[in-house]
């Protein structure tokens, strides 16, 4: 003869489907949200390569005196315009954080007051940690949009921080082929002065 399920049990069993559901759920707006800003992300990242083999002068070539000299002026406005967008990004980021804060910091209290009663007892009420997994249920997707936004100033960030970093390295490597192209024009002046 088979079991039949009592009540709670098929209670139970209900809560556990909706609370399984609600994860995949809060997993695929968390997905939808982060692929979506890695796609921005990556448009990002391939406008500034981009932008950045635009400037580059040499393309593989040897470069002649002129063109380095023409390199070496140029570097310091390129320079300025990155560190002009990695303030503008890092401005970006740090809003980004704050509206996250502030819409968790907000619903947190919302929850909060909604759950644990004033006039009740201390000892029934919802601990931090289950107010925050309140939240993170109730709002999956504005979170996700939230903190997708986060990540991809995050990523933005870290791209022009890399540039910078290049741009430097690709203006030490100018100036030192300008002194080797020099000395090369100086050693040969001198031993045509020998002649």
């Amino acid at each position: 003869m088979e079991d039949i399920p009592v009540r709670s049990e098929v209670i139970k069993i209900e809560e556990n489907k909706e609370e399984i559901n609600s994860t995949k759920e809060f997993e695929s707006e968390i997905k939808k949200e982060f692929t979506s800003s890695q796609e921005k992300l990556l448009s990002f990242v391939n406008e500034q390569v981009e932008d950045m083999k635009s400037k580059a002068l040499f393309k593989g070539t040897d470069p002649s005196l002129e063109q380095l000299n023409e390199a070496l002026t140029s570097f310091e406005p390129v320079l300025l315009g990155l560190t002009s967008l990695y303030e503008v990004i890092r401005w970006d980021k740090n809003q980004a954080q704050e509206a996250f804060d502030e819409f968790f910091a907000e619903k947190f209290i919302e929850i909060r007051d909604r759950v644990n009663l004033k006039n009740g007892p201390a000892s029934k009420y919802y601990s931090s940690k289950e107010i925050e997994y309140m939240v993170q249920n109730q709002y999956k997707k504005e979170i996700a949009t939230l903190k997708a936004d986060i990540n991809l100033t995050d990523g933005k960030l870290s791209t022009v921080n890399r540039l910078i970093n290049g741009w430097s390295s690709y203006q030490f490597c100018i100036t030192q082929i300008s002194k080797n192209q020099i000395a090369e024009l100086d050693a040969t002046s001198h031993s045509i002065d020998r002649e």
